[in-house]
């Protein structure tokens, strides 16, 4: 008779074979019910400790400079607003009766500068006042102020703590 030749794969090449079966795919993505029984604790290991252990130092860094904030500092001076003086509104005797922080200058260096650029922004804040109560809408309303420097030495362009509805005291 008549001879079969056996065809094999040559050595170093694999054979590459479709599945017969078409959902054989997803079938290999499916985990053994058994084997999740206890959950996925198959070949787990630690593998951050370095970050967990400068994780561990920053937490204690910080529960340390909270204790020593909190028993050498004051920590009712991050709450409380600040004047052009470095007069904290409400915080000491020569500012107790006036609480609020206002700025008379607001909206004219806003007009002034529509890019809004970190160096207006920052102007503004050169001009803060304690007042004794925030001004409401009517521009003819005068608001007690603890006057600051700026404001007795810059008569002409600040009167006294007068809100003006679409400007300001500044340059009136």
């Amino acid at each position: 008779g008549s001879s079969k030749k056996k065809v094999q794969p040559s050595k170093g090449k694999k054979k590459t074979e479709e599945p017969e079966d078409p959902d054989e795919e997803r079938k290999k993505d499916v985990v053994d019910k058994e084997k999740m029984k206890n959950g996925p604790v198959a070949d787990r290991g630690c593998t951050d400790i370095l970050c967990c252990l400068i994780f561990f130092a920053f937490l204690v860094g910080m529960v340390g400079a909270g204790y020593y904030g909190y028993t050498y500092g004051d920590p009712y001076l991050l709450t409380t607003p600040w004047d052009a003086d470095r007069n904290g509104c409400g915080y000491n005797l020569t500012t107790k009766e006036y609480p609020y922080l206002y700025f008379p200058s607001i909206n004219l260096t806003a007009a002034q500068d529509a890019d809004a650029s970190v160096e207006s922004l920052s102007d503004v804040l050169r001009f803060g006042t304690c007042v004794k109560e925030c001004p409401n809408d009517d521009p003819e309303t005068i608001v007690s102020c603890k006057e600051p420097r700026f404001m007795l030495t810059d008569t002409a362009n600040f009167k006294d703590c007068t809100f003006y509805i679409g400007g300001s005291s500044y340059g009136q």
